[in-house]
């Protein structure tokens, strides 16, 4: 059957019908796509009776199938078919017929990416095709050439296909190849030439009533304004788009622009805006099937997350998107997913340089080999950091090819590699060129990057003044960009990948001798989420939010725990590795809809776009929060050189120290020596005592005859967030430690003191109330389960895991703070201490609430960290117990202090600015003025004789928690069994200490 538009607009479509009896037949001709004209069709029919006609066009009616299934295996079998049709139209002697074989096969061969084979193919058929293929072939010759960066032999060929479909009257054909010819255009960098060129097509494509072609051509013409600078007229186009399509129900072309739009929002900063319309993409492509689709937008949203720092998320949607781009087959996509994955696998502090390498390598390998201009320039460009001839080739690529974005990168790239040579003039030239055209191209993050390095040459010129109007004006940039990231978690990622400006600017403002100026911008610099969410915390954001949204995310989060709680089942029992990475990636993903869920329910909630989040302190509003008692402590890590802060209700003195790697490689070491406890070996014990006593001469010993018998307050940064300051040896005295003379207090920044009252005395001589959770219930074989199926504790985890044995020791714990404040603890165990309870609204009635429980810690992705709590009740049946931080964020809380009384509770993921980030951060969020956590595993003797203490001081002795926890510590230190600061340094206070 052939079936064709009178008027000849459309191409015929030809099909093989095999009939399964004789007889009469009715043939409905039903348009499978939108956009197609009415009118009247012909319906031609051949009889055959040749075998070999038969089988010839049997070969060719399953090639179209497999072309419209079109994933890689499809393409592989639609060549193999066309192998065996080609010498049977040859035999027959049927042009037309074998002309439309090798068309058919030459698509194939572009879909898998050889071009330069699909070219092959398109050649042999020109020649014999008939007038109609004829175009169709040349158009498909020109975008080959295109995709291949040949843009002159690309317009050529249009104007071929062009001078055809003229001739033949074919208004459609032509009008789309004019569009054809425009994208060429728009892509070899003539921007401003090609936007006429697409109006024309656009009305011509209107005049043949085509609204789907004419919606998708729009779509590149709003790419052109992206690409010229003009994020908001692409934006705007981009959406006038996604109008048209979803009235045409044309859902694929409606999946491409979403993807397409998501970009030039992430571009703009709407990160949050982009990350929902790169969810809502990928929830369509699965829905309509498109594996190819869902792999390019994973790409699109990793490259989006690792620009934001959120290094794991990043990794994982690469590493996704590698493996369905490689499904079907498409090279292109596969070359940017393996460079894209070679950059996570090089960033953060467990990069792996030889892995990304080889990644790198693989990718440019099939660049070259798919003859792909743009793409080996990108590869070429990743190479830069140990092959500067592979940069200055990258740079002659994306010159010739006119691509300013790309080739404002590789300018950067060079002059950060001049930079890092010691030849800061000549790195002025390339940077400067860098910097004029991401300002051409509205690309605000790579100009604040470009800023920052030219801030970097001006200071090495011995021009301070120049550096710093450099490096402000990138941080301008910085704070513009982090204000339109809506999602917290994100926005903390965000600034934390950009400290290197932050560092800079300080130690330039030092230079020139402005220490208040300084100490005011390492403020600017750290711990500005955690400010923003206890601002939006006493705005109450959450209230008037739409209940259709509220609905959604109760959904989301019912499905966040009920994995939350597979995965603790998965870390606590022998599941293999492979479980645990995949229950960890279906987490992630959930993760991830939330993410897009509250970006949707901030940005449409009134409150919320109304709030003015809270501003850094200066330095007189810093000493203005301290009484005469109370020593501020602030670090400020860099590469070159640290500072240090002392601040007074008087006086800002600072101190300069080493830079980052040595301050933190001895942080580390000092950590790792107080975490362990090396019984009987006097080598071991003597070089940890040394480390401390260097640590404390480095980090303390400048401020030596300031810190008298005060409080310090300590504003820690990088590695020293994990070092205990009690446990260090005090610089006036070094066999003693600075627990000995000092309370200490840990703040994640001074501005968070002024979001809180002080807290108010205790109502009457009975003192506050006390609320504990302790002594959950882990497993069905627990025997307090009614017929445990096998008495005894759970089994410990495997490595990496977590264990989920018992902790009888917790009740006792409790029962001892009981007798300690009789009548004014109220006490969850066994069963009790569970989900429900913690969200049932006792806890917002206790001034102190107290967990003893197992904490897990996940220091990648600090959304999956959380407090384990009853997984089972009375009947051993299964249930949600898993209180992630999220829940802890979302709890209702009034307390003075939350005690976390259990191991490494105090850790979280170290985020640049933001300190650790983990269930400390939350509590704070929820309520708690602070929050007495862990930073090692603590034994369960010591660790309870130090709460008891700490209870003892701080409910009879009427001590504040600060002054309590101090005591406790001491009582133990002077215990000859637990003198070693393994038993009592653990336990660190952090928050308000008035």
């Amino acid at each position: 059957l052939g079936i064709s538009n009178q008027a000849g607009e459309r191409e015929a479509v030809e099909s093989l019908l095999i009939p399964a009896s004789t007889g009469a037949w009715t043939v409905d001709v039903l348009a499978l796509e939108t956009g197609v004209p009415p009118g009247r069709y012909r319906i031609e029919v051949e009889e055959l009776s040749d075998p070999q006609r038969i089988r010839a066009e049997s070969l060719l009616t399953d090639m179209g199938r497999l072309r419209k299934i079109g994933d890689g295996e499809s393409k592989r079998r639609l060549l193999a078919l066309g192998d065996e049709a080609l010498p049977l139209w040859q035999a027959l002697g049927l042009k037309r017929e074998e002309a439309r074989t090798l068309y058919v096969m030459a698509g194939a061969r572009r879909g898998l990416g050889d071009d330069r084979q699909a070219l092959a193919l398109y050649e042999k058929a020109l020649p014999i095709a008939d007038e109609a293929l004829q175009s169709h072939t040349l158009t498909a010759m020109g975008l080959c050439r295109w995709s291949l960066g040949e843009h002159t032999e690309a317009l050529a060929l249009l104007d071929r296909a062009l001078e055809i479909e003229r001739r033949r009257g074919d208004a459609y054909g032509e009008a789309v190849t004019l569009a054809n010819v425009c994208l060429v255009r728009h892509s070899r960098g003539e921007w401003r030439e090609s936007i006429p060129c697409y109006e024309e097509a656009l009305r011509r494509l209107r005049e043949v009533k085509a609204p789907d072609s004419e919606a998708i051509f729009r779509g590149n013409l709003a790419g052109v304004y992206d690409l010229l600078g003009e994020p908001l007229r692409a934006r705007d186009e981009y959406e006038a788009t996604l109008g048209t399509l979803r009235a045409l129900g044309e859902r694929r072309s409606e999946l491409q622009v979403l993807n397409n739009l998501a970009v030039v929002l992430a571009g703009m900063g709407e990160t949050s805006e982009a990350l929902l319309l790169y969810g809502q993409a990928l929830d369509l492509a699965r829905s309509l099937g498109e594996q190819g689709w869902v792999g390019r937008v994973l790409y699109n949203r990793g490259t989006l997350y690792l620009g934001l720092g959120e290094t794991p998320r990043a990794a994982a949607d690469f590493q996704e998107s590698l493996a369905l781009r490689r499904k079907v087959a498409d090279r292109r996509g596969e070359i940017n997913s393996l460079n894209a994955l070679a950059r996570s696998r090089a960033s953060g502090q467990s990069g792996d340089p030889a892995a990304a390498r080889e990644l790198h390598r693989q990718a440019l390998a099939l660049a070259r080999e798919a003859g792909d201009r743009y793409l080996e320039a990108t590869s070429l460009s990743l190479w830069a950091p140990s092959d500067p001839a592979a940069l200055d080739q990258a740079i002659g690529i994306f010159r010739a090819l006119g691509h300013r974005r790309g080739l404002a990168g590789a300018l950067s790239q060079k002059g950060e590699a001049l930079l890092l040579a010691g030849w800061p003039e000549e790195a002025l030239a390339p940077l400067g060129e860098a910097l004029a055209l991401s300002e051409g191209v509205e690309d605000r993050a790579g100009q604040s990057e470009t800023l920052v390095l030219l801030g970097q040459a001006e200071r090495r010129l011995g021009h301070p003044e120049a550096a710093l109007e450099r490096v402000d004006a990138a941080l301008a940039l910085i704070e513009s960009l982090r204000a339109e990231v809506v999602v917290p978690d994100l926005r903390a990622a965000f600034l934390a990948s950009r400290q290197r400006a932050f560092e800079l600017a300080i130690g330039l403002r030092m230079e020139l001798h402005r220490a208040d100026d300084a100490l005011a911008l390492s403020e600017r610099a750290r711990a500005r989420t955690l400010l923003d969410l206890l601002g939006e915390a006493r705005a109450d954001v959450r209230q008037g939010v739409d209940p259709k949204l509220r609905e959604q995310e109760r959904e989301v989060a019912a499905r966040l725990a009920a994995k939350a709680r597979r995965r603790i089942e998965l870390l606590g029992g022998a599941a293999t590795d492979a479980q645990k990475e995949a229950s960890a990636r279906d987490l992630r993903e959930t993760l991830a809809e939330s993410d897009r869920l509250e970006a949707e329910i901030r940005r449409t909630n009134p409150r919320y776009a109304g709030l003015l989040h809270p501003r850094p302190l200066d330095s007189a509003a810093i000493r203005a929060l301290l009484d005469p008692r109370t020593l501020l402590l602030e670090y400020s890590l860099g590469e070159e050189r640290s500072f240090l802060w002392a601040v007074t209700p008087a006086s800002v003195e600072v101190f300069e120290l080493p830079g980052r790697a040595k301050i933190e490689a001895l942080a580390r070491q000092v950590y790792e020596g107080l975490r362990t406890l090396d019984v009987g070996d006097p080598e071991a014990s003597a070089r940890e005592t040394a480390a401390r006593r260097e640590l404390s001469r480095m980090i303390l010993g400048p401020v030596a005859d300031r810190l008298a018998d005060r409080r310090l307050a300590i504003v820690a940064d990088g590695a020293l967030e994990y070092v205990p300051f009690a446990a260090l040896p005090s610089p006036a005295d070094p066999n003693a430690p600075v627990v000995e003379r000092h309370e200490i207090v840990v703040l994640p920044s001074a501005a968070v003191l002024a979001l809180r009252e002080p807290a108010p005395a205790p109502v009457g001589e009975a003192g506050p109330s006390i609320a504990i959770l302790a002594d959950p219930v882990f497993d069905s074989r627990d025997p307090r389960v009614r017929q445990a199926s096998s008495p005894g504790p759970a089994p410990e985890s495997p490595a990496q895991g977590i264990s989920l044995t018992r902790l009888a020791a917790s009740s006792r714990e409790a029962e001892a703070i009981s007798e300690l404040a009789p009548g004014r603890v109220w006490t969850a165990l066994g069963f009790q201490a569970s989900r429900a309870t913690a969200f049932g609204g006792e806890l917002a009635r206790h001034r102190i609430v107290h967990f003893a429980t197992h904490g897990v810690i996940d220091s990648e992705t600090p959304e999956l960290s959380g407090l384990v709590l009853s997984l089972v009740d009375e009947e051993g049946r299964p249930q949600e117990g898993f209180l992630g931080l999220d829940d802890i964020y979302n709890l209702d809380l009034r307390a003075d202090l939350v005690v976390l009384s259990g191991c490494e509770t105090a850790l979280g993921r170290e985020m640049r600015g933001e300190g650790l980030v983990g269930l400390t951060r939350g509590f704070l969020y929820a309520g708690a003025a602070r929050v007495l956590a862990s930073l090692w595993q603590v034994q369960d003797r010591p660790a309870t004789e130090l709460m008891v203490r700490f209870y003892r001081a701080l409910l009879q002795d009427r001590l504040p928690p600060a002054a309590a926890l101090r005591a406790a510590q001491l009582s133990l230190l002077r215990e000859r069994r637990w003198r070693d600061p393994f038993y009592w340094g653990a336990f660190v206070l952090q928050g308000d200490w008035r």
